[in-house]
């Protein structure tokens, strides 16, 4: 069953079509990569799907619901969460104080220092199981700014988890990694895998081919490719366009 449903989803600034005609299902439960080459519009789609971006055309259903024209934050609020290309956390604050404030922002009721003992301590013990979930619980203390990279960028997935979602985008999480974080994050994926269905840009073709239950390859803003990580790399445009005629 499909948690998320693009139909014939067109984005242009001006003159310039970035996206066009995508038809793309993402299954619930699953992994999904989408693939391709610098400037195929990847980006740019997770930008559209999350409200960041208005589509030019086309329909955005979110577990049956159209949410095409919705605004960013309301698609957080419905289930949906994504973490950037770049890291965009709170460097000075501690690690634990970014997962609250995350996890704050789901909260019923606007928490401060003054607010009821109890909302505190739902708020803690969620950020604790989170901290848990990314491995992240012994730099509780720690500044952000001082983690590794890698760190950095769990920790950021740490954040989106903290709004409840049950589709996680995650746009190119071992950007910058070394060979060890990359690996690291991979085993972390599969892991949220279990909970969330999850979709993903990603640049670094082992892990996609490793981890991925189906992949989309865009090219030019057009949808070229889609099927298991065995078909993709056995289809002849993709070696073609993307894969170097490898």
């Amino acid at each position: 069953m499909a948690i998320l449903e693009l139909r014939g989803v067109d984005k242009s600034f001006g003159a310039l079509e970035v996206l066009s005609r995508i038809d793309l299902d993402i299954e619930e439960g699953k992994i999904t990569s989408v693939i391709g080459p610098n400037g195929a519009g990847k980006t740019t789609l997770f930008n559209v799907i999350s409200g960041r971006f208005p589509a030019s055309a086309g329909a955005i259903l979110f577990k049956k619901r159209d949410i095409t024209r919705m605004k960013a934050p309301e698609i957080t609020l419905a289930g949906l969460a994504r973490s950037f290309q770049i890291t965009n956390i709170f460097k000075r604050l501690t690690v634990s104080e970014n997962i609250f404030l995350a996890v704050q922002t789901k909260s019923p009721q606007r928490l401060s220092l003054f607010s009821p003992a109890k909302g505190l301590k739902e708020v803690g013990k969620k950020s604790n199981e989170i901290l848990g979930r990314i491995g992240l619980q012994k730099w509780a203390d720690v500044p952000a700014g001082q983690l590794s990279h890698g760190d950095q960028r769990h920790l950021e997935i740490g954040m989106t988890l903290a709004t409840g979602p049950e589709l996680l985008m995650l746009d190119e999480p071992t950007s910058g990694m070394s060979p060890a974080e990359a690996a690291q994050t991979m085993d972390l994926i599969k892991d949220l895998s279990r909970d969330f269905s999850i979709m993903l840009i990603e640049h670094n073709m082992d892990l996609v081919m490793n981890i991925s239950d189906r992949i989309a390859v865009l090219n030019f803003g057009r949808k070229i490719a889609e099927g298991s990580p065995e078909e993709v790399a056995d289809n002849p445009e993709v070696r073609r366009v993307y894969l170097g005629g490898v």
